[in-house]
């Protein structure tokens, strides 16, 4: 029996064991700290993987957790493992996970266990809003209660409604309620609230003992009388712009002119906003520090009851959140001699940029998974390249407004020519200015200004940070004075990042499908404007296969067959890569249903090509008379050379009546323009003529007016001999012409 209880006791005892070296350079990153209840657990390895189906399987041993859990392995690239449990994780439970990493490298000897922990983050909630408005109907004897709840984790699909009570007038009422599709938010509410003679209390009571947690609290709201008009509350809206909300009994009289009715001090330029039982203040400009609204007493309800007294509440805002964001949202950016990208930043002194890049050559893999401006499976074709601490200029009096500065990426182009650029910004809690406990950083950044080429020392100045900032839960992580604002506890890294990728390139890609299956590319120089004849354009299946090329022409442009033969599906199905390439610049374009424009903003009335062939018939007048001159071009356009060479075209005038006029014969001209000179007799009959193109069998129509009326298209210069006055004769010079120049004679 001693033997027996010192085994176990030293067992108890035991904490984790380390992990050897060999099994430390064999893992590139894996999830770990605290993670979501859906959290997925990734592995990802430096090299590539190996792994047999069964070893996927449940119960081979390859991913083992202590407690227990369910779920699938699996592969997501060739370097990660991916543990999908099969339900929602219990809030605070910690895990510990191992995995047999001999069934992943098969040269490892010795004891291959590789062993890390991880815990689910504990279940906390907030009540962001409460609020009352009149019942559905309008009726406002009748008051809807309404509010939500918000969750940092997914809460259980029975969890929210056994979490509130609610108490009126000292009884309880049912609440209604409907739980977000991702299970973070949940809206409340329960109508028919009816206001009696004195005021009624509403208690709102909640608590999370249902999620394990010990969280709970009270909230109260006072419902007026009947008969009585009252301003309820003062609320400032979560939104942008700013947001002020007051909150009255009744809905206000919609033919009141707010102005004047309700001020904000200190006083702003406001824009006032009128929402049933609700004025919404959006001033102008953001606002910080104490604001103080009030209510004049002459404010009527829809029922006519003035509020009578003036009213006048207060709010202590916070002064604006530290903030990062790229300007606009393009990709590609002409290389120069500058490569400038906007960035706009509020309340900082600093902020760190890094980036990773991806080769030219290996676009075409990162393009599988992504657009142009995605940022999935990064790692597997690129890496981290350069990353800089960046101190910013004093903002002075405007620090809380957003303020412009730009990136010269010139420097990382040259030094790592040629690729795509995957940039993040973000900051740390030493960037801000924010202003905590009254005390305001100094504006300007103090040195040195940490900086590095790779991964490693990046992740050693992440780390270095990260172990300084302390942990206070969820309910701080939009605290701008707690670390928790700055950095994920679930996976140790920043949560105020901004990305962008940047695609350097000269060259502008356009392509068009076309009725024959094929693709009409055109390539163009985005600096100038003006079309690339010296390129060529590659079509590349998604498993990388090289299905067309071509070169373009002198106008830029270049049509590629429909290069669907040995395909499974067509180019369309497969969505292909369309490369374009000058020297050694590139431009990149996925042909896929996501990257194709909308129609809905471009006029696309005309006339399809039928069996290839296209033709266009115009006249060198909108009108003619009986006995003019008629000179009508025909433009045939047949890119497949469907027609031999020299074709003939027939041009066919009829009258108003159908009947055949006249005719007149021409070979088709090699720039596929030819123009036929007719005329009609002067007393030929008016009305709606018609062209008919005769064309290798085909029609082409094309209707024709000739009037006998003058049209009016007339040049009119009046020149007078004095001022024009009232009562008075004015003589002057009337010179009028046709717009083709002959003088217009006999009007």
């Amino acid at each position: 029996m001693y033997r027996v209880l010192v085994l176990l006791l030293l067992l108890a005892c035991a904490g984790p064991k380390g992990n050897s070296p060999e099994l430390e350079s064999r893992i590139y990153a894996h999830t770990n700290g605290l993670i979501p209840r859906d959290a997925e657990i990734q592995i990802s390895f430096r090299d590539n993987i190996e792994i047999s189906p069964s070893d996927l399987a449940d119960g081979s041993g390859l991913i083992r957790f202590t407690p227990a859990l369910k779920g699938r392995t699996s592969l997501r690239n060739s370097r990660t493992l991916v543990f999908t449990p099969d339900e929602l994780l219990p809030t605070d439970q910690e895990y510990r996970c191992r995995v047999n990493m001999g069934k992943v490298f098969k040269d490892l000897k010795g004891d291959t266990r590789y062993g890390f922990r991880l815990k689910v983050q504990p279940f906390q909630m907030e009540l962001s809003t409460l609020s009352l408005s009149p019942s559905p109907g309008g009726n406002s004897q009748l008051q809807r209660l309404s509010g939500e709840l918000s969750f940092p984790d997914k809460a259980d699909q029975d969890w929210p409604a056994h979490m509130l009570r609610l108490v009126f007038n000292g009884r309880p009422v049912t609440l209604k309620g409907q739980l977000s599709s991702n299970a973070r938010t949940y809206a409340f509410w329960a109508d028919s609230l009816e206001r009696g003679e004195e005021d009624r209390v509403i208690e709102l009571r909640w608590s999370a003992r249902e999620a394990g947690s010990s969280e709970q609290g009270t909230r109260s709201l006072t419902l007026p009388g009947t008969g009585v008009f009252r301003c309820l509350q003062l609320t400032e809206r979560s939104s942008a712009p700013q947001q002020f909300v007051l909150e009255f009994s009744d809905p206000l009289d919609p033919d009141q002119e707010l102005t004047g009715l309700v001020r904000l001090e200190p006083a702003v330029a406001l824009d006032l906003k009128r929402e049933g039982n609700r004025v919404v203040l959006v001033p102008r400009t953001r606002m910080s520090g104490r604001v103080q609204v009030s209510v004049a007493g002459e404010l009527r309800s829809t029922h006519g009851t003035s509020l009578g007294e003036a009213w006048a509440g207060q709010l202590d805002l916070p002064e604006a959140e530290p903030g990062l964001r790229f300007v606009g949202q393009g990709t590609i950016l002409p290389s120069g001699d500058s490569l400038l990208l906007p960035i706009e930043s509020r309340n900082l002194r600093g902020l760190v940029v890094s980036a990773i890049r991806v080769p030219q050559d290996n676009l075409p893999q990162f393009l599988q998974v992504n657009q142009l401006d995605g940022q999935s499976e990064l790692y597997r074709v690129g890496r981290r390249v350069w990353w800089q601490e960046f101190a910013l200029p004093a903002p002075g009096e405007r620090r809380q407004e957003w303020t412009r500065h730009v990136l010269d990426l010139a420097p990382l182009a040259r030094r790592f020519p040629r690729g795509l650029y995957h940039l993040e910004a973000f900051f740390l809690p030493g960037h801000s200015l924010y202003s905590c406990a009254g005390m305001i950083p100094e504006p300007v950044l103090p040195g040195p200004l940490a900086h590095g080429e790779n991964d490693q020392d990046y992740r050693a100045f992440l780390d270095a940070r990260r172990n300084a900032a302390v942990q206070q839960g969820w309910s701080h992580s939009d605290d701008p004075c707690a670390d928790d604002f700055f950095w994920s506890w679930w996976d140790d890294e920043p949560t105020r990042v901004t990305g962008r990728n940047v695609l350097v390139s000269n060259l502008g890609l356009l392509a068009s499908s076309q009725e024959d299956g094929s693709l009409l590319v055109g390539v163009s120089d985005l600096q100038t404007g003006r079309p690339v004849p010296d390129a060529r354009v590659e079509l590349w299946s998604k498993d990388l296969l090289r299905l067309a090329s071509a070169s373009l022409d002198a106008q830029g442009f270049a049509r590629l067959a429909n290069p669907d033969a040995g395909l499974p599906t067509s180019w369309r199905d497969a969505s292909p890569l369309l490369v374009a390439v000058r020297g050694d610049d590139r431009i990149f374009m996925k042909l896929d249903a996501a990257s194709r424009l909308s129609l809905s903003g471009f006029d696309t009335d005309g006339v399809g090509a039928e069996h290839g062939l296209k033709a266009w018939i115009t006249g060198e007048r909108g009108v003619w008379r009986p006995g003019d001159s008629l000179f009508v071009s025909c433009m045939v356009q047949d890119p497949q050379h469907t027609l031999p060479a020299g074709h003939p075209l027939e041009l066919e005038l009829r009258t108003p009546l159908g009947t055949r006029y006249l005719s007149s014969r021409q070979n088709m001209a090699a720039s596929g323009l030819n123009v036929f000179r007719l005329a009609t007799a002067p007393d030929a009959p008016t009305g709606h003529w018609e062209a008919v193109l005769k064309l290798g069998g085909r029609e082409f129509r094309q209707l024709l007016r000739i009037e006998s009326v003058r049209p009016n298209r007339l040049a009119v210069d009046l020149e007078l001999e004095g001022p024009l006055l009232a009562g008075r004769k004015l003589t002057g010079n009337l010179d009028v012409h046709w717009l083709h120049g002959a003088p217009a004679a006999g009007l």
